[in-house]
């Protein structure tokens, strides 16, 4: 096995051209060795390696057939890469014998047939980069991935180190971001092919659970945590630009949420210099989602199904279309930032500092302490602190609840972290009881706080209304006075006794997550 450590960046509008003009880069493309490569993946009938993180392929080019198995459930920099050349264009079993792939056969009881899945064409320019005792290769692939007369077009930039220090690596990297419009992706051509068969590329997908195991540190375990949460976010990214579809934003806005509340866990283990940083700039795109999604929701969610029952009364058009307006300048912008260099800069900032930050050689976090006895002990804490603020539930004001609602959210993101981890009947069960408990506090504080919310937002949006007259005013108020009768929450006591419950079946419970 290889450990492939590499860099993908989609070249965005306008990019190659920028790339060919760079001093650094430019005349070496114009005479990079160029080749045309297609790339056919395979899998069995069950989708056996594509559900268990690993895709198998055939490469062609004018060297020959070479054979692949590489992870893909490791979607940061490093994966495991097993290749041998091979004489025909479709692999057999006997071909992967001595990788993992063969292994899964043999543990599924699967029969070895293999079938094609889709094919990846691209024409490939490559050169190699001396950076002090590091080689990196330099890739420009453009070309389509096909698959039953649907494409998906490529046009990446790939730094693969071929030997050295990683460090080089980001450096050679960071030359580029800072003069072309080149945005790191997770996603590989893999991920992209697998939705294409699919048919899921370009829908929303769900949070994704990370891959940890008992032997990592808790260093390891971040990464993974912090990758596979990017990697979310990345594949939602296509949805985002599909404005009928408000469940993109809510996806992509879940797996940011997520990735800060990794951050927020792992804060005594990872805190260095780029931290508190790198927390803003995240901060800064999750307002820019968070506002995103709560016009979707009030003007698809809220406003319309009464106007689509043919219930809109006068001054319904007055209101709904400055909540348009709102929506479309809050998707402008969203659209502006994911595109924008400010962006740009964060996602490979965010990447270095995963892979090579300060926080990984400083040694006084506990990077390298077994994951079981770091997560258990940050997670306790987490339970404890909450569970004693949620004591005095029963009496806070809308801006302590708001507070311990959060905090509850974040804890369960911070539990399904680490399912993989939790073995044993009494503990699984104890994680399952741990997670619903939690999301049931979420949903009861949070449909009170998002009532007490719609309301206030309902009485600004009325009052802030330029150029209406004082008739049609009234009008306007009174239809949002309606649609709030509508969507009140019922009985806050109710719901508040409910939480109290949820918090009493966690309090004082054994930890789901056994220290090694």
């Amino acid at each position: 096995m290889a450990q492939e450590v590499e860099l993908k960046f989609l070249i965005e509008s306008g990019g190659l051209p920028m790339l060919d003009s760079l001093p650094l880069i430019g005349k070496r493309l114009r005479h990079a060795r160029r080749e045309h490569i297609e790339t056919t993946y395979f899998d069995t009938p069950e989708r056996l390696f594509t559900d268990h993180g690993f895709a198998l392929r055939v490469r062609k080019n004018r060297k020959g057939r070479l054979l692949s198995v590489k992870q893909t459930g490791s979607p940061g920099m490093e994966r495991g890469e097993w290749e041998r050349p091979i004489s025909k264009d479709e692999p057999s079993p006997q071909d992967i014998s001595e990788t993992p792939a063969a292994a899964l056969l043999r543990g599924n009881g699967a029969d070895g047939r293999l079938e094609p899945l889709y094919t990846v064409t691209v024409d490939r320019a490559t050169f190699l980069v001396k950076e002090g005792m590091s080689r990196i290769e330099v890739a420009v692939d453009r070309g389509e991935i096909k698959h039953n007369g649907r494409q998906l077009p490529v046009c990446e930039l790939e730094l693969e180190l071929k030997k050295g220090d990683p460090r080089r690596l980001f450096a050679l990297a960071r030359q580029f971001v800072e003069k072309a419009p080149l945005r790191l992706s997770f996603v590989s051509k893999g991920d992209r092919g697998d939705r294409l068969v699919d048919g899921s590329w370009g829908r929303p997908i769900g949070a994704s659970t990370p891959n940890l195991i008992s032997q990592m540190t808790a260093g390891e375990a971040f990464r993974a945590i912090c990758h596979t949460c990017l990697h979310d976010f990345m594949l939602n990214e296509p949805a985002l630009d599909q404005d009928a579809d408000i469940e993109g934003v809510h996806r992509a806005r879940i797996a940011i949420r997520r990735l800060r509340a990794a951050l927020s866990l792992f804060r005594p283990v990872v805190a260095d210099g780029d931290y508190d940083h790198l927390r803003e700039e995240l901060s800064w795109l999750s307002d820019l989602l968070g506002t995103a999604r709560d016009l979707d929701v009030l003007q698809q969610e809220t406003f319309e199904p009464p106007i689509h029952a043919g219930q809109a009364p006068l001054g319904a058009s007055t209101l709904l279309a400055e909540v348009a307006e709102r929506r479309k300048r809050a998707h402008e912008a969203l659209h502006q930032a994911l595109h924008s260099d400010r962006m740009r800069r964060l996602l490979f900032d965010l990447a270095r500092w995963l892979d090579g930050g300060a926080w990984r050689t400083n040694g006084a976090g506990g990077a390298e302490d077994p994951v079981l006895t770091r997560a258990s002990g940050l997670l306790k804490k987490r339970f404890k602190r909450l569970c004693k603020r949620a004591r005095l539930l029963g009496e806070a004001g809308a801006e302590e609840r708001h507070r311990i609602r959060i905090a509850a959210k974040k804890l369960r993101y911070m539990s399904e972290f680490f399912e993989s981890l939790v073995t044993g009947a009494k503990q699984r069960r104890r994680f399952k009881k741990s997670v619903r408990s939690l999301e049931s506090i979420q949903a009861c504080l949070g449909e009170i706080h998002d009532a007490q919310a719609r309301g206030e937002f309902l009485e600004s949006l009325v009052t802030n209304i330029a150029g209406v007259e004082s008739a049609s005013r009234a009008a306007v108020t009174a239809f949002a006075a309606g649609v709030f009768t509508a969507t009140e929450s019922p009985n806050e006591k109710k719901l508040i006794r409910k939480a109290m419950k949820a918090f009493a079946a966690i309090s004082g419970r054994k930890p789901f997550l056994k220290s090694a």
